[in-house]
């Protein structure tokens, strides 16, 4: 029992080694050139490597997380269902043979809580698209603005988010920092953050598309992201 122990902890060892070296030769995403590999636990519990999709389509998106400390991004949150939503009307994976995949800076029990703030956060959407106190010019610019850029409602409840999408936990950081996304401040907050960014990759892992943003509230809509499948894959 003892030998049998002791071999199963090299090889834990030895696995563990693999992966952080795969994780350690990470470069900036380019347009045109192959993406750096790299592998991470999954929120549904198995691990991923990015190399492991080759042979299909990948929207692969790191959202921003937070935007305060004890405040989620919404806006992450409703591009999130906007796909999520797709998926379950159009099918959109099997159609363009593509998997969408998240990384977030969060272990289990933190993603688990993402999950749980959903909610509130498209909830607070619509409170800004449709104010109590419509004299405020700024106020009324942002919410004409929220209108015109998040125009669905969505209304999923803890229980009725979808959670098919792989979410890779990069709870190190180490795979945000390798590519450049990583803030802890950025856009006018101070919290550990990414640079909203999704990468567009074809079959054989070849970036097709970038987008990086400039402000959070700059993303393209899922609508958006379809036509560049449809163009580009």
């Amino acid at each position: 029992m003892k030998k049998r122990t002791i071999i199963l902890s090299v090889l834990i060892s030895a696995i563990s080694l693999i992966t952080v070296a795969q994780n350690s030769n990470i470069q900036p995403g380019y347009v045109g050139k192959k993406i750096s590999d790299f592998k991470l636990q999954t929120y549904q519990g198995t691990e991923l490597a990015i190399s492991d999709l080759e042979g299909k389509n990948v929207l692969l998106v790191f959202p921003r997380g937070k935007v305060m400390e004890n405040i989620w991004c919404g806006l992450c949150m409703y591009q999130y269902a906007e796909l999520a939503y797709l998926e379950q009307h159009e099918k959109i994976r099997k159609t363009y043979d593509l998997e969408i995949v998240y990384v977030l800076m969060l272990d289990q029990d933190s993603t688990e809580q993402w999950y749980k703030g959903f909610p509130e956060r498209l909830a607070r959407i619509e409170q800004w698209k449709y104010p109590a106190d419509t004299t405020n010019q700024a106020v009324m610019d942002w919410a004409y603005f929220c209108r015109e850029a998040f125009p669905q409602k969505f209304e999923y409840t803890e229980k009725t988010i979808p959670r098919d999408f792989p979410v890779m936990m990069d709870v190190d950081k180490k795979v945000s920092k390798a590519f450049g996304l990583y803030r802890y401040q950025w856009d006018g907050t101070m919290t550990d953050q990414n640079i909203p960014t999704i990468f567009l990759l074809d079959k054989d892992g070849v970036i097709r598309f970038k987008y990086h943003s400039q402000a959070t509230q700059d993303r393209p809509s899922a609508d958006y992201l379809i036509e560049m499948m449809d163009k580009l894959l």
